[in-house]
């Protein structure tokens, strides 16, 4: 009997939902989160390779109805910076670049300062 293939995105998943254990942030309220996040970096991996393979052109000569041309960027390429906002979108939602995971750990908190003598005798109930 022929072993099936595992989903792309169940792949993804998975290992995402392993990088979320180890650091300690996993929570299964998350995973929905982590099952779009997967879906949009299997379609970035697919569009990137499409990219590659069309040179990584960027723009394209359009034509508009009353035959005025002009440069604009290819659908394509639209397509990945999209995809790209998205992906940090979600990457930062569930904790998984530097600055949010900061935050989802709690460690970007503002340093306290020293109080003052008088701040203290001020809040003192004394």
């Amino acid at each position: 009997m022929a072993t099936k293939a595992k989903n792309p995105t169940t792949t993804i998943r998975n290992k995402v939902t392993k990088q979320m254990r180890e650091m300690k942030i996993y929570n299964k309220g998350f995973d929905d989160i982590i099952r779009i996040y997967a879906d949009l970096l299997y379609q970035y991996d697919i569009l990137q390779e499409q990219f590659k393979f069309s040179g990584y052109k960027v723009s394209e000569t359009y034509t508009n109805n009353k035959g005025g041309q002009s440069e604009r960027k290819t659908p394509l390429y639209l397509t990945l910076e999209i995809l790209r906002k998205d992906i940090l979108s979600y990457s930062a939602q569930l904790g998984l670049n530097p600055k949010s995971l900061m935050n989802v750990k709690g460690e970007l908190q503002q340093p306290q300062k020293k109080s003052s003598s008088l701040a203290k005798a001020l809040s003192d109930d004394g």
